[in-house]
């Protein structure tokens, strides 16, 4: 379907049609300098992994911690208590944390409007507290048969498709996301999906798409029901479309340490510059306590479905990154460097050597943070990428050294992406071959 490009308006930007082979992309429509943002996301929907969410308890609607900065530090650091943590400021610079229960279930909750979001979107049908026995059962049959092959590192959660289907429910017609997000690729999604599942792929797709039609019967508002076709096309929605989120209490607190002690015009905050500046050389020892205790799993992490986001398309020399300053599933895309009106934005897709910092995507940002690859495929225009972290402009180039040659990547975006690549990069070095 046709994406009105009035609807997908920001300041700043705007979705475009670029050619028939990019199909449509984000323009911007003034110009940006390095550093500015672009615009910032919520999802559509987003869910945490499944095996994630046992160790980072997380909001179930945005994904913010539910763990004070010092506990999370001192737990990662293997700590037996946070009283063992003297951490400087750890209460003073970010509001208190709130958790809040579903009154009729053990699902969490950072605010009363992330409660209430969550309840009219899509969690009056899956609660299990006002779910009849058997669709309890069949939900918690699609939830143990996925984490029974999908070990970590995780890529992906079944339940982000529970929560689509039940969006669908709720509004009477799939057209929720099938009007905003591709899903036109499906054989070729589906088949490199394969990749990310195991080699009995096509035998769970069948599976789950049988448990997921009983498990829906009956439920929708209007005419919709979750046939196996209905399942297929969340799926490929997923796997075209998806974007991994990483959130951390430790890291939103040392954002907003950083933002003080960089402040040295004091009378603009409360909190003494140099008392950030000595809580930060706190978080650094703390860093390699972490790194040597918890290695790699650090945050809390999980997919979600962003609409503009969605329309960047790929560039091996892309112009603008994605962050995730907030703490919670919101997604900001910031400029790498001078953005002039009329010039497309572009993402790197993969973690090549030749992004250097314009990735925003390697697989170590640093010692606290892990970037597994989201997920398998993405077109030129709809995009499956790795996870991003809340630091990463704080990523330097240690870790992109070595160039990768046009062939080698544009053969890696072919098979993981579904594209040929034709940006300026690849154009001008395949020119000089």
């Amino acid at each position: 379907m046709t994406i009105p490009t009035t609807t997908m308006n920001m300041n700043g930007v705007q979705v475009q049609w670029i050619s028939d082979k990019k199909e449509r992309g984000v323009l911007a429509t003034r110009s940006f300098v390095a550093g500015e943002t672009l615009f910032e996301e919520d999802p559509q929907v987003s869910a945490q992994y499944l095996y994630n969410s046992l160790y980072f308890p997380a909001c179930e609607y945005c994904l913010t911690c539910l763990e004070s900065p010092k506990q999370q530090a001192a737990r990662l650091a293997g700590l037996e208590s946070e009283d063992q943590l003297d951490l400087p400021l750890a209460n003073d610079l970010l509001p208190p944390i709130t958790r809040l229960a579903c009154p009729t279930c053990d699902a969490q909750y950072c605010s009363h409007a992330c409660q209430t979001h969550a309840w009219n979107a899509y969690h009056q049908v899956l609660c299990p507290g006002v779910c009849t026995p058997h669709q309890v059962a069949m939900q918690q049959q699609i939830i143990d048969e996925w984490k029974s092959f999908h070990y970590p590192p995780e890529t992906a959660t079944i339940t982000l498709v529970l929560k689509m289907v039940a969006m669908m429910c709720v509004a009477g017609s799939d057209e929720v996301f099938t009007a905003h997000f591709k899903a036109d690729k499906a054989n070729s999604a589906l088949a490199i999906a394969a990749k990310f599942l195991d080699e009995q792929f096509a035998d769970r797709i069948a599976t789950f798409a049988g448990l997921f039609q009983e498990r829906f019967a009956g439920l929708s508002k209007g005419a919709f029901e979750c046939t196996p076709q209905v399942f297929e096309k969340a799926f490929t929605i997923v796997a075209l479309n998806g974007q991994g989120i990483g959130t951390s209490a430790v890291e939103h607190f040392e954002r907003a340490l950083r933002k003080v002690a960089d402040d040295k015009d004091s009378s603009s905050s409360a909190v003494e510059p140099d008392l950030a500046a000595h809580a930060l050389e706190v978080m650094d020892t703390l860093r390699d306590l972490i790194a040597e205790h918890s290695e790699d799993f650090t945050h809390a992490e999980g997919t979600g479905l962003y609409r503009m986001h969605a329309m960047l398309n790929h560039a091996c020399d892309a112009n603008a990154q994605i962050e995730f300053a907030h703490g919670s599933h919101r997604l900001a895309v910031k400029a790498t460097r001078d953005i002039e009106a009329g010039e497309e934005i572009t993402l790197c897709y993969m973690d090549f050597g030749g992004c250097g910092d314009e990735c925003g995507e390697g697989e170590e940002d640093d010692e606290m943070v892990v970037m597994d690859a989201d997920g398998v495929v993405a077109s030129s225009s709809a995009h499956h990428h790795h996870h991003h972290h809340e630091d990463e402009e704080e990523n330097d180039d240690e870790d992109h050294e070595e160039e990768v040659d046009v062939e080698t990547r544009r053969a890696q975006l072919r098979e993981y992406y579904l594209f040929d690549c034709e940006c300026n990069k690849c154009v001008a070095e395949l020119a000089q071959q």
